[in-house]
């Protein structure tokens, strides 16, 4: 196919002779090469985007396990202090009769 600079176009869709041609399917192809690139980049972004958005998502989850976890890390604390508060009531107690 000949365009109206007389030049001639592969199927890769740029000038053999001289890829900085101005005349207007050149610019024309190059534009759409472009456009086509900035897609291709867009898309790129946004799968990016919503891997960085599933990544916080997942991270979120991790904090969350994480502070249910020191939740009930704190609970299980709680509990052991309480049962040495008993122990050491009950052992007090112990003491305490065997005084009188």
């Amino acid at each position: 196919m000949r365009d109206d600079c007389d030049r001639f176009w592969d199927d890769l869709m740029f000038c053999r002779r001289d890829r900085d041609c101005d005349c207007d399917e050149c610019r024309r192809r190059r534009n759409h090469d472009r456009d086509f690139d900035c897609d291709d980049r867009r898309r790129r972004d946004h799968d990016r985007d919503f891997d960085r958005d599933d990544r916080r998502r997942r991270d979120h989850d991790r904090d969350f396990d994480r502070d249910d976890r020191r939740r009930r890390d704190h609970d299980r604390d709680f509990d052991r202090d309480d049962r040495r508060r008993r122990n050491r009531d009950r052992d007090f107690d112990r003491d305490d009769r065997w005084d009188w």
